[in-house]
């Protein structure tokens, strides 16, 4: 389709030839961007996909089964192929597995490619028209275009439903199934026996528990990806002298895990907070929690944590571990990033600003408030003279209109904001000049 001159012999058009060329270059130039906002745009418009804990685990594999599927129309096009010729992504069988896995319905899959299908579409056939013009000559190629789609969503959509069918009646009869389903009923509050749930999942719920959130900061890993998390789950803790965790997939790329831990768990943690994981995995952890409902409640701070963490993950590079006990306050103040944003900005005035040096003042300002507003202490946190120290706080004051004084909460959460999450609060910041010293 855009090219069945090849079923019928006949010589493809200058029009055809200059909308197939056309789409080519957009996906070689966009096929990430636009994998990625197609994805965002699912998760939004699908409400079993929507729910928060669902989209922080999938929405990596959405986006890498989204940026495959145009590469492979892009394949298509470039090569002239037939559309019957289309090849599944391995992104996009990964995508699948993930929904037996939480126990998503093949409907919900189904809907993801119509409406996909619908985003999708308004920029191919907009992009089009800028290029080629939006004469009678270019009907033709819109509609082949739109038959295209629909030809290829059909194949895949077909192929998937398979794939979805022998992975649900392999896993449904497997362990990992049970402890998967007694998770879910758990988090979900529903009453369980605590023996009963303890023998099926391996794991005493009678006791102390901390959660972990393990998840790969590369989706389009191998397809036993999750095999490899449950394997660096279990190293993690044995490393941190922990016994063997609890662990249940929760997405191609992400796992939750839980670890018994006695009355004493400040050592276990201190130790998973110091681990070095590799580079690739990204770790969070909620703080302990007792018998059933600590089992629900440290699970949901390591997931906020996650979600911290994810939000910082546009700054500076972070630590690969995030502890809840130590970003709990940050959790809290980013719940509402609407709110938190105009905060910030009120708060901080032309300190929020991103001309340069600015960045460095809002970090000196912080130690400095942090370290009860010695400029002695806050040198040393941050590795800087003394009089550097000086200089950077009496700019900030100048840009804040005030002066830095330990004891103004509002102004030492507000630069809490602003370290942590940067542009992901002030953007759309006042500007400022000033320079670091």
């Amino acid at each position: 389709m855009l090219i069945d001159h090849q079923a019928t012999g006949a010589e493809p058009t200058e029009t055809r030839t200059k909308a197939r060329a056309a789409l080519v270059e957009l996906l070689d130039a966009q096929a990430d961007t636009l994998g990625a906002s197609m994805a965002a745009e699912l998760h939004v418009r699908i409400p079993e996909l929507a729910e928060p804990e669902v989209r922080q685990a999938l929405e990596p594999e959405m986006a890498a089964c989204c940026v495959e599927h145009l590469r492979e129309l892009r394949r298509l096009l470039a090569h002239e192929l037939p559309v019957e010729q289309a090849v599944v992504p391995v992104a996009a069988r990964r995508f699948v597995l993930a929904l037996v896995h939480r126990r998503i319905s093949v409907a919900v899959m189904l809907r993801k490619y119509r409406v996909g299908q619908r985003i999708l579409w308004p920029t191919l056939a907009g992009h089009l028209r800028e290029t080629c013009g939006d004469g009678p000559e270019l009907n033709g190629e819109l509609e082949l275009l739109g038959t295209m789609l629909f030809d290829y969503v059909d194949i895949v959509c077909g192929e998937l439903t398979e794939v979805y069918g022998r992975e649900r009646e392999r896993w449904v009869r497997s362990a990992a199934a049970v402890r998967t389903e007694t998770v879910a009923e758990i988090l979900a509050g529903a009453p369980l026996d605590p023996e009963v749930a303890s023998a099926r999942l391996g794991h005493q719920l009678r006791g102390r528990h901390v959660a972990l959130v393990l998840r790969r900061r590369t989706p389009a890993a191998p397809v036993s990806v999750t095999g490899d998390l449950e394997a660096a789950a279990r190293a993690l803790v044995r490393a941190a002298g922990g016994p063997d965790p609890l662990v249940v997939p929760a997405g191609a790329s992400t796992a939750h895990a839980w670890i018994s831990v006695g009355e004493e768990p400040d050592a276990l943690l201190t130790a998973l907070e110091e681990h070095d994981p590799p580079s690739d995995l990204a770790v969070a952890i909620g703080n302990p929690g007792s018998g059933i409902e600590g089992f629900r409640s440290s699970h949901e701070e390591a997931l906020r944590a996650a979600a911290l963490a994810e939000l910082r993950a546009t700054g500076p590079a972070q630590p690969p571990v995030s502890s809840y006990r130590h970003v709990e306050l940050l959790t809290i103040l980013a719940d509402d990033l609407p709110r938190a944003r105009r905060f910030a900005r009120r708060e901080l005035a032309d300190l929020a600003g991103d001309e340069p040096g600015v960045e460095a003042l809002r970090e000196t300002a912080l130690a400095f408030l942090d370290h009860g507003g010695s400029h002695t202490a806050a040198a040393a946190a941050l590795h800087l003279h003394k009089n550097t120290v000086y200089t950077r706080v009496r700019r900030a004051e100048r840009l804040l209109g005030a002066p830095l004084e330990p004891g103004r909460l509002r102004l030492h959460l507000a630069l809490h904001l602003a370290v942590a999450l940067q542009r992901q609060v002030l953007e759309d910041a006042p500007a400022a000049g000033a320079e670091a010293a």
